[in-house]
């Protein structure tokens, strides 16, 4: 660093940085050609720079910071020209920029920050050349923002922000083109200034509290979005030049009621964004968009009714409806043909789905929740193809699925689940492959028929439906790749819809089917990728239907696939260690035992537990055995064993006269409860059971001696 004297002018070469007030008044040059930098030193602080009066020009940057007793800039009035940035930034009794008014060059940013007492910037309007960007933040005491009107061009745009009490802008007041406005966080209410800006390049954003735009009625061109978010907002109006721009993005306008004031705007090569604005009624304003690139959002707008400015709109994109009360179709979207995404949730008034009857493509997915009064998807008549998945979920109105009619592929899963009022898959009939998940869990839905025309899914198939009665329409599936789950379906009695599956990939688990008394329909499965789980299915009498399955898996996975040596590898489990996971009418597992044999399955990969009849590793293992130990209903009616009267009201009698060479202090009986609980095992001492202390119902029982059940049945108690 060294300074030069050439004539009258003295330069100082390179970067200067003053920390006292004595370098202040030392100072005398009239160029610094690298950076200035004002910055006190607490000791010893800056109170003026009057000493400064000789400079001129400095090359690069000019940075006054933090300065604690400085309430000018008077020793600056004849600096002209600075390279690069001029940044003010924490001086707490700065009160104006005085002493700047010869300043007409910055070479790039001014940025004025933090610097609590400030109350005017209008020292800076004689700057015209140079600055790329403007920012204005977190000076609280700035009521106007009233510097800037030199400028005609900002490259890199202007952000104006945080400045507590700051009410209007009239400066840029000459301001045609820029890169972005950001204004921000304020407390202003109008804005005079901007009123000749034309061009803005990228986004302009204005989220305050504003009342109108009329400052803005010469603005032409955004090249990106709009962003308005002003509580105040009551009118569009001095938007009406504006022809061209990027997306519309409109949010917490709570006064605002119309879009009025865009009717010049034909094209949006981004997105209309639309949230938490109350009190607009309708689209109207946009009736002559013609297309919308980039997708559609309306969300949490309380009073959006009419979408009908949009009957001629193109749209491609996602278009995300959620939590628009007032909204009850879509009438007004009619030229919407492909979609990648459709998300519609919690829209309390929509009843279907009206106006997107030409979408005929989503490419990604279709999500429709929690949607309380939609009753059906009447609408969507056009729809053949969902490129991922399909959600539809606690819409607790939807009574079917018509309107998906034409539908036949999904190319991920299909979750239905917690639709109430959903009696039947009617509008599915022409579903032919679901290339991910199957997940049903909706208790009011009785038929699942109108699936008839499915022959692939891609993963896993779970029914847990309380009403369904029958899993027919299931016919043309062959293979379950995943897990297939068929539980807590209470008024299922047989599986026959299932008759032409050969081979599950995951785990096969039959669970608490209250009704299910018999696995009718799974005659042609061979193969279980998985383990086999049985249970808590009060009504099942015996495993007839599982006979042919000769192939099974584990529900835990290694990398070596089922092991008989893997601690916890479990391959079949039927009932389990606790009551409620007991079949409490099983007493026949022997359709497994050829299972148990061709697979190698070892004692430690079975459970076999509360159920009617438990038989040892041994007797399931053997196919003799399993018969000898699970006696026939035949051959007990054979041995004539009478158990009566029934209803009953104290005593159960048990006669067991006709079998011979019988001693009845040898016999036991178990009386369960509907869910297949034990409620207590008695021996019989005498011919008789004290059931006096029951309550009044349906009972099961199950007659043994220690090594066969002798006879099993139903008994009321009155």
């Amino acid at each position: 660093m060294f300074s030069i004297t050439v004539g009258y002018t003295q330069i100082y070469s390179g970067n200067l940085r003053i920390s006292s007030q004595t370098e202040v008044d030392d100072f005398n040059y009239t160029e610094i050609t690298g950076n200035l930098i004002i910055i006190e030193n607490s000791a010893t602080p800056i109170s003026n720079l009057t000493a400064l009066n000789a400079l001129v020009e400095v090359g690069g940057n000019v940075l006054i910071n933090n300065n604690t007793l400085i309430t000018d800039l008077s020793g600056l009035s004849n600096l002209t020209t600075i390279g690069d940035d001029l940044s003010f930034y924490g001086n707490t009794n700065l009160s104006s920029l005085n002493g700047l008014q010869n300043l007409t060059n910055v070479g790039d940013v001014i940025s004025i920050s933090n610097n609590d007492a400030l109350t005017t910037l209008s020292a800076l309007n004689n700057v015209t050349s140079g600055v790329t960007s403007v920012i204005i933040n977190g000076n609280d005491a700035l009521p106007d923002l009233d510097g800037f009107n030199g400028l005609t061009a900002l490259p890199n745009g202007v952000t104006i922000s945080y400045n507590n009490g700051l009410q209007t802008i009239s400066g840029f007041a000459n301001l045609q083109t820029t890169e972005t406005v950001t204004i921000n966080a304020n407390a202003i209410t109008g804005i005079s200034g901007f009123n000749n800006l034309t061009t803005v390049n990228s986004s302009l954003t204005i989220s305050d509290n504003i009342s109108n735009l009329n400052f803005l009625g010469q603005l032409t061109t955004i090249g990106q979005d709009l962003v308005l978010a002003n509580t105040s907002l009551t009118s569009l109006n001095g938007l009406t030049n504006l022809s061209t721009v990027g997306g519309l993005s409109l949010q917490y306008n709570n006064a605002l009621i119309s879009l009025v004031g865009f009717e010049n705007i034909t094209n949006l090569s981004r997105s209309l964004y639309l949230f938490d604005n109350p009190n607009i009624l309708s689209l109207s304003g946009l009736d002559n968009l013609t297309t919308i690139g980039d997708g559609i959002t309306l969300n949490f707008n309380d009073s959006l009714a009419d979408l009908s400015a949009l009957t001629n709109t193109s749209v491609t994109g996602n278009l995300y409806v959620s939590n628009n009360a007032s909204l009850t179709n879509f009438d007004g979207f009619q030229a919407i043909t492909q979609l990648n995404s459709l998300f519609v949730n919690e829209n309390q008034s929509l009843v279907n789905f009206t106006g997107l009857s030409n979408l005929a493509t989503i490419t990604q997915y279709l999500q429709i929740n929690n949607n309380v009064s939609l009753t059906s998807l009447a609408g969507l008549n056009s729809l053949n193809s969902i490129g991922t998945y399909l959600n539809i979920d606690s819409n607790t109105a939807l009574l079917s699925l018509n309107g998906i009619n034409n539908l036949s592929t999904i190319g991920g899963h299909l979750s239905i689940n917690q639709n109430n009022a959903l009696v039947s898959l009617t509008g599915c009939e022409s579903l032919t492959a679901i290339n991910g998940d199957v997940y049903v869990k909706d208790g009011a839905l009785s038929t699942i028929s109108h699936l008839n025309s499915l022959t692939t899914i891609g993963g896993d198939l779970t029914f847990i439906c309380d009403s369904l009665s029958a899993l027919t329409g299931l016919e043309g599936l062959t293979n379950v790749p995943g897990l297939l789950n068929i539980s807590n379906c209470n008024t299922l009695t047989d599986l026959s819809g299932l008759a032409n599956v050969t081979s599950v990939g995951g785990e096969l688990r039959i669970g608490n089917n209250e009704m299910l008394s018999t696995l009718t329909g799974l005659e042609s499965l061979t193969s279980i990728g998985g383990c086999l789980t049985v249970k808590g299915n009060a009504m099942l009498n015996n495993l007839d239907g599982l006979d042919n399955i000769t192939s099974i898996g584990s529900c835990f996975y290694g990398l070596e696939g089922r092991s008989k040596n893997r601690l916890n590898n479990i391959a079949i489990s039927i009932g389990g260690l606790y009551d409620y996971e007991g079949n409490g009418n099983l007493y026949d597992l022997c359709a497994i035992s050829a299972l148990v044999a061709s697979a190698e399955v070892a004692e430690s990969e079975i459970i076999i537990g509360q159920n009617l009849y438990n038989p040892t590793y041994l007797e399931v293992q053997n196919t003799a055995t399993c018969a000898n130990a699970a006696l026939s209903i035949n051959d007990i009616e054979s041995n004539s064993i009478n158990i009566y009267p029934n209803p009953v009201n104290q005593f159960l009698n048990v006669n067991v006269s006709g079998l011979k060479n019988l001693d009845i202090t040898t016999l036991s009986i178990d009386l369960y409860n509907l869910e297949g609980k034990l409620l207590f095992t008695k021996n019989l001492k005498t011919s008789n059971v004290n059931l006096a202390e029951l309550n009044n119902g349906f009972y099961f029982y199950v007659l043994k001696t220690p090594n066969a059940v002798l006879k099993r049945g139903k008994v009321i108690k009155n």
